[in-house]
């Protein structure tokens, strides 16, 4: 799993986002309506129907770039969450649910 997440990482890279097409794909990715319940599910999907056009706009006139990086999003999807905690907040916070931690984060003092 963890040799998936580098080569996709790697291919990523090469794909030299920009900025804007970053913070596109995570809203994708955070507007998702996969696993919600239902009376949220048509809010999400007007959501990323916002993003996407945006993101299309972002790319003019290459439909293919767009294409290609939406492409990337299924391969998130095999990566578990669980597995994306151990893999980058273990290291950061130790032993603990990333769940337990982010309030704690959110609240503490600048």
């Amino acid at each position: 799993m963890l040799c998936r997440l580098h080569q996709f990482i790697g291919h990523m890279e090469q794909l030299r986002l920009s900025d804007r097409e970053h913070a596109h794909l995570r809203a994708l990715c955070l507007f998702s309506p996969d696993g919600v319940p239902d009376f949220l599910t048509r809010k999400l999907q007007d959501y990323q129907a916002k993003v996407l056009r945006s993101l299309r706009t972002t790319c003019q006139p290459d439909d293919e770039r767009v294409a290609t990086l939406l492409l990337q999003l299924p391969v998130l999807r095999t990566f578990t969450g669980t597995f994306i905690e151990d893999v980058f907040f273990v290291g950061f916070v130790g032993d603990v649910s990333i769940d337990e931690v982010i309030p704690y984060l959110l609240n503490a003092e600048r």
